[in-house]
């Protein structure tokens, strides 16, 4: 199990330091997937301490894609309710009927990143030692999910979980060298990109690569300054 306060000892305050523990989390976990590998999200759960499990909460994932448990808690679902011994990340199962990989990948990841930052709140608690600069985070005991809300977050703040989690599930150097790739391929680079011309092409081939909602790889381009000012 990977502690997320180990050796961590950062303020968001200070510049690149969310891309650096991203990075360090991901290093501890698979090192190769800093190299511009998708990122098993499910198996990153596990090893963070989640108990992933995939259940029919609402029947629509446009409404709700899960809800993630900070602790040992019950969990109600349409058939009736579980009781994790352990935090869990529960996915909405309508996500997975409907065929969606990437939107499971990131509503996982969404969910790693929720449950560090209560990790750290609880540590910085205890100790009084580290600061992730969450205040903004409130601790509750679970937290629901949903896409709207995740992705204004993103454009919110760049302290948000959801934000956090484009950089655990797209690592910023393996990403950066494989657009600037496809850019060469396309024969364009930032400036002369075509948002309808080049961006669905481009979007579409890294949301495949990294196995992610392409609504999602546009956040992560957004946030390493890849697309057009």
């Amino acid at each position: 199990m990977i502690e997320p306060a180990e050796n961590i000892r950062l303020s968001f305050g200070a510049k690149y330091v969310a891309e650096d523990t991203a990075s360090y989390i991901l290093y501890r976990f698979d090192r190769s997937v800093l190299g511009g590998k998708a990122v098993p999200v499910e198996r990153l759960a596990r090893k963070l301490g989640l108990n992933v499990a995939c259940e029919t909460i609402t029947g629509d994932c446009t409404r709700l894609l899960g809800v993630v448990t900070f602790e040992p808690q019950r969990v109600y679902t349409q058939s009736g309710s579980l009781d994790f011994t352990q935090p869990a990340a529960v996915v909405e199962r309508d996500v997975i009927d409907r065929g969606e990989c990437g939107l499971y990948n990131f509503t996982l990841a969404v969910m790693c990143a929720h449950f560090l930052f209560d990790s750290v709140k609880r540590n910085v608690a205890d100790s009084g030692q580290l600061s992730f600069g969450l205040e903004s985070v409130p601790s509750e005991r679970k937290k629901e999910i949903d896409l709207e809300t995740a992705f204004s977050e993103i454009a919110r703040s760049d302290e948000s979980a959801e934000s956090f989690a484009l950089k655990l599930v797209m690592p910023k150097n393996g990403f950066k060298r494989q657009t600037v790739e496809i850019y060469s391929l396309l024969g364009i680079n930032r400036a002369t990109l075509d948002p309808e011309k080049h961006l669905p092409s481009v979007l579409a081939t890294l949301a495949e690569r990294y196995v992610v909602p392409p609504l999602a790889v546009w956040a992560r381009m957004r946030q390493l300054n890849l697309l057009q000012a």
